[in-house]
């Protein structure tokens, strides 16, 4: 099971993205969480804040929200909304265990964020 995380700013911009195959994970949410977690470590480590974190697993949303951190946003965004992290799959999947970009993102993952909608450099 692969754990996908993407953190922009708020224009959309990249900051960070990585993949990570965990082997001993089992079911898409207990892959959800550890991807919310993982997202969460990295934002503390680059000294992120305000911090939004979007899910499709409205379960763990409502965890995060509810029990665990409620000083920081979670928002349920439906699959179709999720598209970067889907990208990041189909990509991952049968090529490597494990990558990150905290620059020089591949031309792949940027066409993605701008179909998204999201920025690819700081104006």
């Amino acid at each position: 099971m692969y754990v996908i995380v993407f953190i922009k700013d708020v224009k959309g911009v990249p900051i960070f993205a990585a993949a990570r195959c965990f082997e001993m994970l089992c079911g898409v949410e207990a892959a959800e969480a550890s991807a919310v977690l993982v997202g969460l470590h990295w934002a503390a480590s680059l000294n992120l804040n305000p911090v939004l974190i979007e899910s499709d697993a409205l379960n763990v949303v409502m965890l995060f929200l509810l029990e665990l951190y409620p000083s920081f946003s979670v928002l349920f965004v439906p699959r179709l909304g999720n598209n970067i992290a889907h990208c990041i799959t189909k990509w991952v999947v049968g090529s490597v265990s494990s990558c990150c970009w905290a620059s020089n993102f591949p031309d792949w993952l940027l066409k993605c964020i701008r179909n998204d909608g999201g920025l690819v450099c700081s104006s």
